[in-house]
């Protein structure tokens, strides 16, 4: 699957939101692929793979990120490791936008929707795990 066919089936998904494409193999980075990605306020992203170990960088917002099936708040600067083929999707908690980078250790980066995973009429659990400092790795 190419980049372009990622963008094109995650726009297909994504509810109040928006994602760009910031480095990949046609911009001059051969090894690595980044996505910007931004949610309004209770915005979300469906429930996903990926074929390769994906990081998350959170610029600016606040909201829970599942991974399985525990969900973990995140905020500005928190940075996540997701492991490859690890189901996990994305909530927008707060009133301002989540602005978030996606970075890919491969040129061609994988994405497979799952179904009936934390569904995004879900209602959110009442209390989560608080991503401690900077980096948390799962």
């Amino acid at each position: 699957m190419s980049v372009e066919q990622v963008l094109q089936e995650s726009k297909q998904h994504i509810i109040k939101g928006a994602i760009r494409q910031l480095a990949d193999p046609v911009r001059g980075a051969s090894d690595a692929t980044i996505f910007e990605s931004a949610f309004d306020s209770g915005g979300h992203f469906p429930p996903h793979t990926h074929g390769d170990d994906q990081t998350l960088i959170v610029l600016d917002g606040e909201g829970i990120l599942f991974i399985g099936e525990e969900p973990h708040t995140i905020g500005t600067d928190s940075v996540i490791r997701i492991p490859a083929e690890t189901p996990h999707c994305l909530y927008n908690t707060g009133f301002a936008k989540l602005r978030l980078l996606s970075v890919f250790g491969t040129g061609d980066p994988t994405l497979t929707f799952v179904d009936g995973l934390f569904p995004a009429s879900r209602r959110l659990p009442d209390e989560v795990d608080v991503l401690e400092g900077v980096t948390a790795a799962v």
